[in-house]
């Protein structure tokens, strides 16, 4: 049972092709962290009702010793959750649940991050990241100017004022 899965769902944009390349290795990779998860689920819940009808057995035996007067089931129902062995397999139970949910969330967000992908590949074939190129000669020439060397020109107010 693993604890902690890391997984980066981020997107570098200037490289499409190997996002796209590695997205289905990515929805497999959390796809079988998930199939893990209800496995261990499974196994949790199973535990949990091992340790429910093993001090189930223990308080029909022996009723005094779990302070109970008699072997009704209502009174061995209200004892079994008391139990540290009951709270203990309860507690695996609920973080083999948490962790199932967290991993069924990541593969939506896995399946988010496919639709952004198939957008952003669609804003590059529109030209969207295209970089600016002049229409005309006289546009090129202001581009390829040269910048001043001493930084821009400083300008004096006419009423004799410098900014």
């Amino acid at each position: 049972m693993a604890h902690h899965v890391e997984i980066d769902l981020g997107i570098n944009q200037n490289k499409l092709d190997e996002e796209w390349l590695g997205q289905a290795d990515k929805t497999m990779q959390i796809g079988s962290y998930y199939a893990d998860a209800k496995r261990d689920v499974a196994v949790a819940e199973g535990e949990l009702a091992v340790t429910k009808a093993e001090i189930s057995e223990a308080i029909m035996s022996d009723p005094g010793g779990f302070g109970l007067a008699s072997t009704a089931a209502a009174n061995i129902a209200l004892a079994i959750p008391k139990q540290k062995e009951f709270q203990v397999a309860q507690k695996k139970l609920i973080a083999a649940r948490h962790r199932a949910d967290l991993l069924c969330e990541a593969i939506m967000a896995c399946r988010d991050r496919k639709k952004a992908l198939e957008n952003l590949v669609e804003l590059y074939l529109a030209g969207y990241f295209a970089r600016c190129t002049p229409t005309s000669d006289a546009a090129a020439e202001h581009v390829d100017r040269p910048t001043r060397a001493n930084g821009p020109r400083r300008r004096t107010m006419r009423d004799g004022a410098d900014t």
